[in-house]
């Protein structure tokens, strides 16, 4: 029990939490079927033992919401009969709850990925939670990446189960990034009406008032830019991993410039959502890592970050600027916005035999980036 809780405290400390809890309805949320047992029939509440167990279950669900873990559902059901459980007047949890809701006849490990793609997050940062093991063994088999509680028919191992593995590391340090996720999310549905009424996607962009400001790295922002290294995978050149202490070395190091940066929008504050690692070499401005979170993917706040780290290059009188990139099948992403921005893939075997590659501007008086942002002063 020491030894695990010591390790929840560690990947909590290395920004290695699941990011959102997929849930069955029947007997996983209350016990009984509402289609069957109907409202009054389940049992939810503290007028039984069973129902307290339930009740608690919502709880600690509902408590994890607060702490920025998206919430979402995969049940087999009737979508309207299922809403109505959550019309209990012991229902802590309600359907508004949840980011996104695949209620239906349908494989769960189909939904379960519809959820990860409306969610913009991997298969790996998801936990699935459901009382029936055939089910559960479905989704182990199609999706051996998401971790999939190990429970039984008794409700009380949900509980024991979210306490002792511990996804969501609950003892970890919080930033105002991860309080505000839900709220940030459930600015998407604004933005797609906002889409809607644009005649595209630029004129939607312009209406958007995307707004960002960038700044050195500094103790104020030091925890949220570890929790973004050590959390982001899709918007991420090289995954490498920081411990605290790499990350203060890189503020002290005099040939390091280490810019952190945070957006806004007419319907969200993101906070802090990228950092920069730059380092002056003789003609060249290298960027070790980039991080974004892909929260404001497509926004163009990377063509806008790119263009002042080019501003950082000229004022530093280097005329050429190099990016480390390591691939994987997370980011591969970024082949596509190297392309687009004139990067060219340098040849060096030594590099590449490690799986690092280096990419290159190599005149930045040609380079011309369009991008949407405003900067906050």
């Amino acid at each position: 029990f020491l030894a695990n809780h010591l390790s929840n405290l560690i990947r909590g400390l290395l920004g290695m939490q699941s990011k959102a809890l997929i849930v069955d309805l029947d007997n996983t949320l209350w016990g009984g079927v509402i289609g069957d047992d109907g409202l009054e029939g389940i049992q939810l509440g503290d007028e039984t033992p069973e129902g307290r167990i339930f009740k608690d279950i919502q709880s600690y669900i509902f408590n994890l919401k607060k702490r920025g873990v998206f919430l979402a559902i995969a049940s087999k059901n009737e979508i309207e009969i299922a809403k109505e459980g959550f019309l209990s007047k012991s229902s802590i949890l309600k359907l508004s709850d949840f980011t996104k809701y695949e209620i239906n006849w349908g494989i769960k490990s189909d939904s379960i990925k519809r959820i990860s793609r409306y969610l913009n997050i991997g298969l790996d940062s998801l936990v699935f939670l459901d009382d029936n093991p055939t089910e559960r063994e479905e989704v182990s088999i199609a999706c051996p990446d998401i971790l999939v509680l190990s429970v039984t028919n008794d409700p009380i191992t949900f509980l024991q189960a979210l306490r002792f593995v511990d996804p969501f590391c609950i003892d970890s340090l919080l930033t105002s990034e991860d309080l505000s996720r839900n709220e940030v999310f459930s600015s998407k549905t604004n933005e797609e009406e906002l889409i809607e009424n644009s005649d595209s996607y630029e004129k939607f962009l312009e209406k958007l008032d995307i707004r960002s400001e960038i700044n050195e790295l500094n103790d104020v922002s030091f925890e949220r830019i570890l929790q973004l290294n050590n959390k982001t995978n899709q918007f991420n050149f090289t995954t490498l991993r920081l411990t605290a202490d790499d990350l203060n070395k890189n503020m002290i190091d005099k040939n390091k410039i280490n810019l952190t940066y945070s957006a806004s929008d007419k319907f969200s504050d993101y906070g802090k959502i990228g950092i920069v690692f730059l380092e002056r070499k003789s003609q060249f401005l290298v960027i070790n890592n980039w991080i974004m979170s892909c929260r404001v993917f497509k926004k163009t706040i990377e063509h806008f970050v790119l263009q002042e780290i080019i501003k950082v290059a000229i004022e530093n009188n280097l005329n050429r600027l190099q990016i480390k990139y390591i691939p994987n099948k997370k980011n591969k992403i970024l082949i596509q916005f190297l392309e687009e921005n004139n990067f060219k893939k340098m040849k060096n075997e030594k590099i590449e035999s490690c799986n690092e590659q280096v990419w290159e501007i190599l005149d930045l008086s040609q380079q011309e980036i369009r991008t949407f942002v405003k900067v906050d002063l």
